[in-house]
């Protein structure tokens, strides 16, 4: 493990300054573009999947909708018609509470003072129009009943009317609790409703940078004082007017507001006095009911009974649409409906003053994690290990979000997560994908494509550098190539040729083994290098058997189309051996050398004399011992001066049957007598090998051997050994 880390120290390196990056993004000591917007959406994902879709059968919304437009003409509608609404939904309805999501901001008496003025004035007459003062209409049918009316603070210099009470002032908060921002103009309810109202809350909307109003303003500032929204005024006059108490905690060494406590209710508030709405669902959750049938009586009575009554308006225009994260489209008033239901719930959602040291620590852990395990792994491994922690880290942030109601930013570590990710594709690509494209074109023409994957997971170990080695190299040669040539026109010699190396290459390449080269007819491949392979004899040796096998198909094959049948004698040998590229300057080849070499090759030339397809020398021999084998001879090669004991190989133990066990017994007995000079016993066991099916071609060699030798005398130092002069 620790030579893999050495090997991946620079992506490693790159992944945790990445991680550290991200981890000061999170402190809010930098600030990555376009994070904030990946956070607010994620944030509305996570809004959408889990809201209930519900109705609420506390809360009604009396719609200022088209059909009332259409019905009782434009808006405002006089104040006399109101007070009918209001009594109406008082006297015959039976509603728990009414709230204004619309600001009474001019006198409607006044105006008409205006106009009768205006008249007189036209008609030159000093008669006048009484009007009624619709203002104290409405005042009086507000009066004693839990009617709270809406207004709202602005930026501008001006003062419109007047403000409530304010529910905190700012002795009642330290200096440095809040930072909500102070708003300098304000447009109210004139005197006379306000006096008559039960209270009066602000309806203005925090929307983000996007549009999107993810939450709002529990307490606004103006002056020294601090100021009510719509839905905690409802809340307090439905509770009997009782006071709003802050709850304090320590954020980043100075003391902060974290929530709003009223009675038996707990409002969580921002830094700014906000409070995130806890949406039901998209538009119309709540139950609507057009103002006009309020007004006409049409209105059914089951939907308004003991609820509360939050009068706004629907109709583009009219100007109260929001975009929120669960509708583009949403009627203002349904804010404050989702605002209320969510703090009799107690299910308001909270960013916590921890929050930003939370965030810090998940980049911190997912990125260590990821930077450390991602280069190790593979594309398919990487991106399962990606999947495991990104849904890891999404089930943690989603169990806190719906047990505790607490909202941890996500988009930090989770883009952290895909960038890391990104990073080791592209570098597994574009580094180390090079790496492994220069080892295949190495060695891409010698080794099979699964063995050059297998040392492309490190590249580093294998190289062209000469070495020594124990390897096992095979020979192979098409036996009586010449008359097979004169037999077939030059294309028909191509595809020939070309159809035998084709399928006998492939079959190395199954057995992992190297194709080292094509000489003409002849193959020589090896096993062992450059991967490691402890088995290399034994796979050399099953491989050949396998191109055995595979060159009687193919003769059947070439005899269906009217070629010569084709034939192969195959030497293997194992031993120490020079393996790594090697030629001159101007061509090298990646080959192996070494007296074990040849005498492979020499082997191969050998199978010929005896008759038999494969031969493989005592030191292949001797490291297979899973497979049966019959001792052909010792025999002296040329060029060499030590004897050789040869054997071709039959099958894996596990595969011969009684027959042919009985049968190689008893060759086993004949060679013995025959190196033992003990000729009587060999004839005998040469005439049981004939009736037990060993091949005749050796029958007839050492039936020869056996003749010729009893005739001569031999010498006394006589060993057995056949001698080669020629290759």
């Amino acid at each position: 493990m620790g030579g893999r880390f050495k090997q991946k120290w620079r992506p490693i390196l790159i992944g945790l300054l990445l991680t550290f990056t991200f981890a000061a993004h999170a402190g809010e000591f930098i600030k990555i573009p376009g994070l904030q917007t990946i956070e607010r959406q994620l944030y509305d994902a996570r809004v959408r999947a889990t809201m209930t879709r519900a109705t609420d059968d506390r809360i009604v919304i009396l719609d200022i909708d088209e059909k009332s437009l259409s019905e009782f003409g434009r808006w405002p509608w006089n104040r006399i018609r109101i007070a009918t609404i209001i009594d109406r939904l008082f006297d015959e309805y039976g509603v728990a509470a009414v709230g204004f999501d619309v600001v009474w901001a001019e006198s409607e008496t006044a105006q008409l003072q205006s106009l009768q003025s205006e008249l007189s004035a036209r008609n030159k007459s000093s008669s006048k129009i009484v009007f009624p003062d619709t203002d104290s209409y409405l005042a009086k049918s507000m009066s004693g009943r839990p009617v709270v009316l809406g207004y709202y603070f602005n930026n501008g210099t001006s003062k419109n009317n007047v403000l409530p009470l304010p529910v905190l002032t700012r002795d009642q908060l330290p200096a440095d609790s809040s930072i909500a921002p102070a708003w300098k103009g304000y447009t109210g309810n004139i005197d006379q409703l306000a006096a008559a109202a039960a209270g009066a809350g602000q309806i203005n909307a925090l929307p983000d940078e996007d549009g999107m109003v993810r939450r709002v303003p529990m307490i606004m500032r103006h002056g020294s004082g601090y100021y009510e929204g719509l839905s905690l005024a409802l809340l307090r006059t439905m509770f009997g007017g009782l006071p709003v108490e802050p709850i304090f905690g320590e954020a980043r060494g100075y003391k902060q507001v974290e929530a709003l406590k009223l009675g038996p209710l707990t409002v969580p508030v921002d830094r700014e006095l906000g409070a995130l709405v806890t949406y039901r669902g998209p538009q119309r959750t709540f139950d609507y009911i057009s103002l006009g049938d309020i007004l006409s009586g049409r209105a059914d009575s089951s939907k308004l009974s003991g609820r509360i009554a939050l009068i706004g308006a629907s109709a583009p225009g009219l100007s109260d649409i929001r975009a929120t994260p669960t509708d583009p489209v949403m009627p203002g008033v349904e804010v404050h409906a989702s605002m209320i239901a969510a703090a009799l719930d107690q299910k308001i959602r909270q960013r916590p003053a921890y929050a930003n040291g939370l965030d810090v620590s998940q980049v911190l852990l997912f990125g260590i994690i990821a930077s450390l395990l991602l280069p190790m792994l593979g594309a398919f491994l990487g991106t399962l290990g990606t999947l495991g922690l990104g849904s890891t880290m999404v089930w943690l942030n989603l169990d806190l979000w719906n047990t505790d109601l607490l909202v941890i930013p996500l988009a930090t570590s989770a883009t952290l997560l895909i960038v890391l990710y990104l990073f080791n594709m592209a570098w597994g690509f574009l580094i180390e994908g090079r790496s492994k494209r220069q080892l295949g074109a190495m060695f891409g023409q010698y080794v099979p494509p699964d063995l050059v994957k297998e040392m492309a997971r490190d590249p580093a170990r294998y190289t062209m550098e000469n070495k020594d080695a124990e390897l096992t190299v095979l020979f192979a040669d098409v036996r009586g190539f010449t008359t097979i040539s004169e037999a077939l026109n030059a294309k028909e010699l191509a595809a020939y040729i070309n159809e035998y190396l084709t399928r006998m290459s492939a079959i190395i390449a199954d057995g992992k083994g190297t194709l080292d080269k094509f000489i003409g007819d002849a193959i020589m491949a090896f096993w062992g290098a450059p991967i490691e392979d402890s088995n290399h004899a034994r796979n050399g040796i099953l491989a050949a058997m396998a191109m055995r096998e595979e060159q009687r198909k193919l003769s059947a094959d070439f005899q269906a189309k009217g070629w010569p049948p084709i034939d192969i004698g195959i030497g293997l040998n194992s031993g120490a051996m020079r393996v790594g590229n090697m030629g001159s300057e101007h061509r090298l080849a990646y080959t192996v050398m070494g007296d074990a070499v040849n005498l492979g090759s020499r082997l191969e030339g050998l199978t010929k004399n005896y008759g038999v397809g494969i031969i493989i020398g005592e030191t292949t021999r001797a490291a297979v011992p899973d497979i049966a084998c019959r001792l052909l001879d010792r025999v002296r090669v040329k060029g060499k001066t030590a004897a050789v004991e040869i054997f071709e190989p039959i099958d894996l133990l596990t595969n011969l049957d009684q027959a042919q066990i009985r049968e190689l017994q008893n060759w086993d007995k004949m060679i013995a007598a025959y190196f033992s000079q003990n000729w009587k016993e060999a004839g005998a066991r040469l005439t049981e090998a004939r009736a037990l099916g060993t091949p005749s071609f050796l029958l007839r060699l050492f039936g020869d051997r056996i003749a010729e030798l009893m005739s001569v005398e031999l010498p006394a130092l006589w060993d057995g050994v056949t001698e080669f002069e020629t290759k």
